[in-house]
């Protein structure tokens, strides 16, 4: 029974000695990392904590596949020699591991990430959040900016847009005939204010998605029915000079 026990720790010993060896843990402050892999199983790269955005290497040296799950990387040597792998995280920096292949079982290697990598990770993403947002908000202000003056006839060269009187027929439907009145201007945005008649015998229904094409930020119509001969103005707005 004595020797039983005793063989019983030693097996355990040896098993929390395999599982040790299992993982390699590499630092985020080693600025080198020489760590051994198995030269004939794939060994499976990941970051603590954290992702891993691409790895490089010389071609043809290591034969890599990404698990796009898990956003882990399983790497195995193609060439019996060391080989240097530059790893690139979510949170920007760049690691260099020197692999060793040898004869051994497949593991793990783990880059440990320091907590102020991951901090300044999110401190980053909160900013870009924020600056999305800023510039979400003054585009939409803009657009509304621009729409309110368009449609309120603000356009000397005194006030906000720069306008031009057009009076020109658009090739639009048979069943209506758009006039382009005028076309303004603030050097960023280029609205149109358009007059469209229904020459149909029927009523017709306008739908503002119709007027959307390529370039055009904003539509806006003042009625959306029309009898046959009624008419109503419609105003576009375009990012950039069609």
């Amino acid at each position: 029974m004595f020797i039983t026990i005793k063989r019983l720790a030693a097996a355990f010993v040896l098993c929390a000695s395999l599982t040790a060896q299992a993982v390699q843990y590499v630092s985020s402050e080693t600025e080198n990392a020489h760590v051994d892999i198995s030269k004939t199983d794939f060994t499976r790269l990941t970051i603590e904590g954290g992702r891993i955005q691409s790895i490089q290497t010389i071609k043809d040296e290591l034969d890599s596949k990404k698990d796009e799950a898990s956003n882990e990387w399983y790497i195995l040597p193609k060439v019996n020699k060391p080989i240097s792998v530059f790893v690139s995280s979510k949170a920007g920096k760049t690691y260099l591991l020197t692999l060793k292949p040898i004869a051994k079982s497949a593991d793990s290697i783990v880059i440990r990430e320091s907590v102020q990598d991951t901090q300044n990770l999110q401190r980053e993403r909160r900013e870009q959040l924020r600056a999305m947002e800023r510039a979400s908000e003054s585009y939409m202000a803009s657009q509304k900016r621009f729409m309110y003056a368009l449609s309120h006839h603000a356009g000397s060269d005194d006030n906000e847009l720069t306008c031009q009187i057009n009076g020109e027929n658009v090739p639009f439907w048979n069943e209506a005939m758009l006039i382009k009145r005028r076309t303004c201007s603030d050097g960023s945005l280029t609205g149109y204010e358009y007059t469209l008649t229904n020459i149909s015998n029927a009523q017709m229904v306008l739908e503002e998605p119709e007027f959307f094409k390529k370039n055009v930020t904003a539509v806006a119509i003042e009625r959306l029915v029309l009898a046959p001969d009624e008419s109503t103005t419609v105003y576009v707005v375009s990012g950039v000079q069609p």
